[in-house]
């Protein structure tokens, strides 16, 4: 069961309530783009909620077929928001010890913090994430979680 303490990981809210969106003039989904990219490696790697796909089962889909962006479900299914509920307990595991490591490699790989909300949402720059991601996943799997970072 996800950590109900936990009520988010991440809100685009934040993200598009900053100076950056406002001097750039930059549209609000651009604040989700981190998280979809992140929440498709999850989907990917079949490690939703029972919940979410009760709630969204066709559009996580429509994500594992790249028919649909895992940004445009945040926007629609998940209040703009990376849930803890969203995810099973192996991913909510994973992400309480890495999502802020993750946002550092997100970073480093797209660019400056302040130029990380104009990363294209796009399937090309997922897959060079989410192999970021999957070797994170892969040092998390192989070692106690005090030796992981």
């Amino acid at each position: 069961m996800p950590d109900v303490m936990l009520e988010k990981y991440d809100d685009a809210d934040f993200h598009y309530g900053t100076e950056v969106f406002s001097r750039k003039d930059l549209p609000a989904e651009n604040g989700a783009t981190h998280m979809g990219f992140y929440l498709t490696w999850v989907l990917m790697k079949g490690m939703e909620s029972a919940e979410l796909r009760a709630n969204a089962g066709e559009a996580v889909e429509k994500v594992r077929a790249r028919e649909m962006t895992g940004r445009e479900l945040l926007m629609e299914y998940s209040d703009q928001k990376l849930l803890p509920v969203d995810l099973n307990d192996e991913a909510n595991r994973f992400t309480r010890s890495y999502y802020r490591k993750y946002l550092t490699d997100y970073s480093a790989l797209f660019g400056k913090a302040a130029d990380r909300y104009e990363v294209e949402n796009s399937w090309v720059n997922y897959d060079r994430i989410a192999a970021v991601i999957e070797k994170r996943w892969a040092a998390h799997q192989s070692k106690p979680w005090w030796k992981v970072w």
